[in-house]
């Protein structure tokens, strides 16, 4: 194989159709966020490069695109390492005929390429026999090692029908009668009427700064993984007219919130907070609900990304789902090799002894505290 680097915006047309191509035949509910205009703006804010490898022939093989990364978690877990970490959006993007050989190759180049890193988190690799022959291509690759991080991890995405469905409409009479219940419920409860905000640019998520900071401090990931929401980070989105977010309000209250971007026929639901105090009222449901109507009746998507992780609303509203695995191309050294699969036990560990807590509770108790009372994933 003929491998060359690129830079992201001198990446030739031949490739950039590759990569469109891949992704729409293979995982089109990616399109935006696994596509090349969002690997721009990501290289363009982090750095990046693109690996293509091409045949004897000349016909693109596979393609890599390369971002510079902050070191991953295992779990909970953070890995502390020296050197550069690249994160590889868009794991599909790899003929089926290319050989584990053939990969072992591309692995070896891009280490050889770059003396200082660390090494490589693999996203979003569709389950089965590509991740394998990935796996597998790393295995026969002297000085590196492949460390898990997820295998089987499902993917959700609602796919909008092409007859302009109004959203919630393909849910039953009993949910629907169920959430208007609960908005009642909510509005008695906070004594204003339900609203929708839609915020497009950054100057309307400014104005509602405080709103935002308070809806996602109190996530389970702020809370549990440090992973804080920051205003400015959805100012590249803005800019290129991605931003899609809404904040639903009871008055001048916001109850809940949804930080989305919509581009390449594809909404992304991309973070999600709520008001706990309100949580038996399921505001996030009710969001999610009102969001799902409005898209359907102005400037309609063909797919909703719930994106990765298993989550009861995912399962509820989804109309497809596939599985998808992660894990860490890394450069071989026997301390963090031990520290990659303590880390790896550690994380199984606690992950088996929240299971087995939840099981020895009522099937309502357990949903609950697992799933969070409005059926976010807290776990």
């Amino acid at each position: 194989m003929r491998i060359h680097f690129y830079e992201p915006a001198a990446l030739p047309e031949i490739w950039r159709d590759f990569w469109k191509v891949r992704v729409l035949s293979r995982r089109p509910h990616r399109a935006l966020t696994g596509g090349p205009a969002w690997f721009g703006m990501m290289a363009q804010i982090f750095g990046g490069c693109v690996l293509c490898a091409e045949d004897d022939a000349g016909r693109p093989r596979v393609l890599v695109p390369l971002v510079c990364s902050a070191p991953p978690r295992i779990g909970r877990w953070k890995i502390a390492q020296r050197g550069s970490w690249w994160n590889v959006g868009g794991g599909d993007l790899i003929a089926e005929d290319v050989s584990a050989e053939d990969l072992s190759e591309v692995w070896r180049t891009i280490f050889e390429r770059n003396p200082a890193c660390a090494g490589i988190r693999f996203e979003t690799l569709t389950a089965g026999a590509l991740s394998e022959s990935v796996r597998r291509s790393v295995r026969m690759t002297p000085g590196l090692f492949w460390c898990p991080l997820y295998s089987g991890l499902p993917h959700y995405r609602l796919r909008f029908g092409s007859g302009g469905d109004q959203g919630g409409l393909w849910r039953s009479g009993r949910t629907l009668r169920k959430l208007r219940n609960r908005a009642r419920a909510l509005e008695r409860a906070t004594g204003a009427a339900l609203h929708v905000l839609e915020l497009t640019t950054c100057a309307e998520m400014v104005a509602h700064r405080q709103d935002w900071e308070n809806l996602m401090a109190r996530r389970w990931q702020t809370r549990r993984l440090g992973a804080a929401f920051h205003l400015e980070d959805v100012e590249p989105v803005a800019a290129r007219g991605w931003l899609r977010s809404f904040l639903l309000m009871a008055g001048s209250r916001p109850v809940a919130g949804v930080v989305g971007y919509q581009g390449e026929g594809v909404y992304v639901y991309e973070e999600v907070g709520y008001d706990p105090e309100l949580a038996r009222y399921s505001p996030g449901t009710l969001l999610l609900f009102r969001l799902l109507d409005i898209l359907s009746r102005r400037d309609p998507p063909q797919w909703l990304d719930f994106g990765e992780g298993a989550a009861d609303y995912k399962a509820a509203w989804a109309t497809e789902e596939d599985r998808v695995d992660g894990g860490l191309i890394v450069r071989f050294s026997f301390p963090f090799w031990f520290a990659c699969r303590t880390a790896r036990l550690a994380s199984m560990a606690t992950a088996l002894a929240r299971r087995l807590a939840g099981a020895a509770l009522p099937r309502t108790v357990r949903q609950r505290g697992l799933t969070g009372a409005d059926g976010e994933a807290q776990g």
